[in-house]
């Protein structure tokens, strides 16, 4: 009967620290392959819900307004090309598991990279605007 107790016991503490190292990650579908538009979330903050029009490269992310109802505002996107009629998939949004600051926006057929960026006044204070500005190459 001890035994038995002893391996219950075991049993259960194993399952509750496995169950602890678990971390919860968005439930996703894969991207249809030509689909135009694409909802990408961060597996760290649901604020960092982004819908990507991955042919031109449009972003919009979704936010509350003064009623509290969610809905998708557009972002800046610096430097983008315009849209052709005859596009094809091209961007790609890569959100960091680690920290909002390394969000990327990727153009796949040139190689142009935009981090995504608050900004912040001449004080230091964050205005709450986000945008997505080029990143040099060296």
């Amino acid at each position: 009967m001890k035994f038995l107790i002893c391996c219950t016991t075991l049993f259960a503490l194993a399952a509750i620290g496995e169950a602890q190292d678990q971390t919860t990650v968005p439930a996703t579908t894969s991207a249809v392959p030509d689909g135009r538009y694409e909802i990408v979330q961060s597996s760290i903050t649901a604020r960092d819900t982004f819908l990507l029009d991955r042919y031109c490269g449009r972003i919009w992310m979704i936010v509350k307004n003064d009623n509290q109802k969610m809905l998708w505002q557009e972002q800046q996107v610096i430097g983008r090309l315009p849209c052709t009629s005859s596009q094809k998939p091209r961007f790609q949004l890569v959100l960091s598991g680690i920290a909002a600051r390394f969000n990327f926006l990727v153009d796949a057929t040139n190689g142009t990279v935009w981090e995504h960026i608050t900004i912040v006044d001449d004080s230091g204070k964050d205005t709450g605007e986000q945008i997505w500005r080029p990143m040099p190459k060296e």
